[in-house]
């Protein structure tokens, strides 16, 4: 529905070259819930790992381009299967845009982290001087340099420890920050529901290993 509302977009053209013969139907059952739950049957999984250097635009992710990258493709039909997919993340985003004529830097700021009280982290470009700045480390081997993405839902954030802790304890207060309502207690609940599959029971998570 929402490729049709913005005609010739490049979430328009990725449906059409995409989806064709028997996945022509798949477009229909992936909701946003299913993008950002891992489990609208999309591949790649994440985009710093998978996409070329000179292929990491929105466009070079969704559709592909002069290297062996083929852009995000339907693995299974939606809804079957969980796999993490940076790929459907970044499909997401690029629905944001489109519906709210914001860069998604500029809306995750002003709906999320301002309200959240999380200073100390950006959307936007950053710098080797931000206080406490997380860098990323894998194996024992960690990388000082500071890295962004064009792309910013999927792997976008730079953030601090503290201010990560400040997102978890209101995600556990349901939206509650110092005592205000910072974020719809609404929101939080529905976050926190189990999507990943058809076969969800749709109960909100718990403490249980499923969840």
């Amino acid at each position: 529905k929402i490729a049709k509302r913005h005609r010739r977009s490049l979430l328009d053209t990725w449906v059409k070259k995409k989806f064709k013969g028997r996945k022509a139907r798949y477009p229909r059952e992936i909701t946003l819930r299913r993008l950002l739950s891992h489990s609208a049957g999309l591949n790649m999984h994440g985009i710093g790992t998978q996409v070329p250097l000179f292929e990491k635009s929105m466009k070079g992710i969704l559709l592909g381009g002069l290297s062996t990258w083929r852009g995000v493709r339907p693995k299974r039909a939606p809804g079957l299967e969980y796999e993490y997919s940076g790929g459907g993340v970044t499909v997401g985003e690029h629905i944001l845009e489109l519906e709210t004529k914001q860069s998604f830097s500029q809306w995750a700021t002003d709906h999320v982290l301002s309200p959240l009280k999380m200073d100390h982290s950006t959307y936007a470009k950053a710098s080797n001087s931000m206080r406490n700045l997380a860098h990323g480390c894998s194996k024992g081997v960690c990388h000082y340099k500071v890295m962004g993405t064009k792309v910013k839902a999927a792997g976008g954030l730079l953030s601090t420890a503290g201010d990560y802790a400040r997102m978890v304890a209101a995600l556990m207060n349901f939206g509650k920050v110092d005592g205000r309502q910072a974020l719809p207690e609404a929101v939080i609940k529905e976050v926190l529901v189990a999507a990943s599959s058809i076969k969800s029971s749709l109960k909100r998570c718990t403490a249980g290993a499923e969840c």
